[in-house]
């Protein structure tokens, strides 16, 4: 992946622990009651990981214990950023660094070590990987902080490790989001491909939670392909503009979005019938013209990408005067 300007791991810091159990033992002295401290603690350890002497195969069970406690430290925090008038305070920045930092680092570490384990044995790490990249553009669409493009090319050498070693379809269940039900590699690269692509910075805070909640329901129908479908209805996507130039051979160049257009037609025409929306979706009917809002612009921005065109990458600075 000559492509990609993999980070370096720090070597200058050394991990609180070795094993589960210690782990454990750290984790429960530590100030949990404050979020925004143990943010930056559980940075300094999947740095720490990363970058020390531990084998693979015992760094993994390690990075699965500290992205279990960075979900509800995220959680706490994520009010602090999402769609704040920017330019933000400076402890809300700070906040929003850390939490993209978080992410991307563990993804990086996930990554990091895939290599190292049998092609069969490799579905965990790259699986959490793509998950931790997933929300690490989630955290810059919330704070309407451009992404890095390095973020992108991270999800790109997730996706073409597991078409390697052919894992990319194949089902996992995280503990850490059992609400996803059975997932799997390409469907959380696609959910993030179609979230940045959709011009998510003209949503709002509301909007944007439903076109998050709608494409992690419906992720896996998208399908990636070298070649776009010669069918005239085909609706595919040209991903050069994710990767910043022309893809390289051998990673998939396209997204196929037919499915999900379907899917988002059906349930605006279910609205317009005065259905309510569905429990999935989380949303009460107090929150139905958020829903049937982001559903239109979920269906407008998807069904105008017909004969495979390259969609304009969005800037966030709109929001700046807000």
């Amino acid at each position: 992946m000559h492509w990609l300007d993999f980070p370096p791991p720090r070597k200058n810091m050394q991990p609180a622990f070795s094993n589960p159990e210690n782990a454990r033992i750290w984790l429960a002295a530590q100030p949990q009651a404050d979020p925004v401290q143990m943010q930056s603690i559980l940075l300094y350890q999947v740095e720490a990981l990363d970058g020390s002497n531990l084998s693979p195969v015992e760094i993994l069970p390690l990075l699965n214990f500290l992205k279990n406690a960075a979900v509800g430290v995220q959680a706490s925090l994520e009010p602090r950023y999402l769609r704040k008038p920017l330019p933000m305070t400076t402890a809300d920045q700070r906040i929003f660094e850390t939490a993209r930092q978080l992410w991307t680092r563990l993804g990086i570490a996930f990554l990091r070590i895939a290599p190292h384990f049998a092609a069969t044995d490799r579905l965990l790490p790259l699986h959490q990987a793509a998950s931790s990249i997933r929300l690490a553009e989630l955290c810059h669409l919330q704070a309407a902080q451009e992404c890095s493009a390095l973020l992108d090319r991270l999800l790109f050498a997730i996706l073409e490790q597991a078409e390697r070693a052919n894992l990319q379809r194949l089902p996992v269940v995280d503990p850490d989001f059992r609400h996803l039900g059975e997932s799997n590699i390409a469907g959380h690269v696609a959910w993030a491909f179609l979230l940045r692509l959709i011009q998510p910075y003209r949503l709002s805070a509301h909007q944007l939670a439903v076109a998050n909640r709608a494409l992690s329901r419906w992720r896996e129908l998208a399908n990636f392909q070298a070649v776009p479908d010669s069918d005239p209805k085909a609706q595919a996507i040209a991903l050069d503009p994710l990767f910043g130039c022309t893809i390289p051979e051998g990673l998939p160049r396209f997204l196929d979005v037919r499915p999900i257009v379907r899917k988002i037609r059906h349930r605006i025409e279910a609205l317009q019938m005065n259905f309510q929306v569905p429990p999935a979706f989380g949303y009460s009917m107090t929150c139905e013209p958020a829903y049937a809002s982001a559903a239109a612009h979920l269906r407008r921005k998807l069904a105008s990408w017909r004969s495979h065109s390259a969609p304009r990458m969005p800037i966030p600075c709109f929001l700046a005067n807000h």
